[in-house]
């Protein structure tokens, strides 16, 4: 924690990709705060999450594997398309 004008301040964590599907904020700009250095102060974006709450709570991470992977397919991605989902475990909401 550092100190600001006398108080307490705690230091937000700074995410460069959604927590949730692993893409990059930059792709998806939709209300987010730039902090410094490509890191939004956001962990989820508008696509997972909306209102407080996920937008498919229910989703496991083999079915989110699958949406990326549709997603990429669409947007006319060529080739093997596994490296996108491969760290997808590492996120925090699949951790």
């Amino acid at each position: 924690m550092s100190m600001i004008s006398g108080s307490k301040t705690s230091q937000k964590k700074k995410y460069a990709v959604c927590q949730s599907c692993g893409m990059p904020f930059s792709k998806n700009k939709n209300n987010y705060f730039r902090i410094t250095n490509g890191f939004y102060d956001v962990k989820y974006c508008t696509d997972c999450f909306q209102n407080d709450r996920f937008t498919e709570p229910n989703l496991t991470l083999e079915e989110m594997k699958q949406k990326l992977m549709n997603k990429l397919r669409a947007a006319g991605m060529p080739g093997n398309l596994d490296r996108f989902t491969e760290r997808l475990h590492t996120l925090e909401r699949w951790k």
